[in-house]
């Protein structure tokens, strides 16, 4: 659980200026995560690219002067989890992955709605900066962010957006899933290097679930099948069904909340 943030530093620059936004991030799934995380918005343009790498991938080009000469070794082991945020076109793509098959996936979607809870008047102070309190709700969880009203961009890690300041801490309400800002600093990661790994199909995010779905009931069946060939030579298995349950940081989403409220 990370309850601190982890030296925090900001240069003296322009926002104008290339920068680049540092995250700590905690996944207390079942098999606990530490990852990087690296944010790079471009404010002129309103679009913002955030990357998510396991921090053995980070080192030091000895090539380089070593003041800007952080980049990320890229490969199969481990995908890059990206997201390219366009908020003229209100819509993000990211690149995902899939346990049964080595493909890649751009996945597009509209900008998520995240209808932030901002009446509080909690403060905490981070960084040397007055953080205040939001809450919202998204996709089957419930979200608690401070944010910094004095730098005023609208950016936060992985999809998290919309709220009046950087977001410099997000958590959700099980701490399972933790995000904390680090630093900021003038750019220096490598994004040609972050994206050497090109998508080989490009979907929409309900394609891209119902895909995964289909995928894993047919891994299913497969597996099923072969309890019962097992049965057979005397070994006894419960013939319970394996059930597709979402453990994720998406549990719901906007069309099967849709569909509920017909029901």
């Amino acid at each position: 659980m990370l309850k601190y943030l982890f030296g925090l530093f900001i240069c003296s620059f322009s926002f104008s200026q290339d920068i680049q936004i540092e995250y700590e991030i905690f996944f207390s799934t079942e098999s606990p995560i530490i990852k990087t995380g690296y944010l790079i918005p471009y404010i002129s343009e309103q679009k913002s690219n955030y990357y998510e790498v396991f921090k053995e991938n980070v080192f030091r080009d000895k090539n380089d002067d070593q003041n800007i000469t952080e980049t990320i070794s890229v490969g199969n082991k481990n995908i890059i989890k990206r997201n390219f945020t366009d908020y003229k076109k209100q819509e993000i793509n990211s690149i995902e992955s899939s346990i049964f098959t080595d493909s890649l996936f751009m996945i597009n979607e509209k900008l998520p709605n995240f209808n932030w809870n901002i009446e509080y008047k909690d403060t905490i102070t981070l960084g040397g900066y007055t953080c205040k309190k939001a809450t919202t709700k998204f996709r089957g969880r419930s979200y608690v962010a401070w944010y910094a009203p004095k730098l005023s961009m609208p950016y936060g890690p992985w999809k998290f957006n919309g709220l009046p300041g950087l977001i410099f801490e997000v958590y959700d309400s099980t701490r399972r899933y933790e995000w904390s800002l680090k630093s900021i600093t003038n750019k220096k990661i490598n994004e040609d290097k972050l994206n050497l790994n090109k998508a080989d199909y490009t979907l929409s995010l309900r394609k891209f679930i119902d895909y995964k779905e289909r995928m894993f009931e047919t891994k299913q069946k497969q597996l099923l099948q072969n309890i019962k060939t097992r049965t057979k030579r005397g070994i006894y298995v419960n013939n319970a069904e394996i059930k597709n349950l979402r453990t994720g940081k998406e549990l719901i989403y906007e069309w099967e909340e849709e569909e509920i409220l017909k029901d």
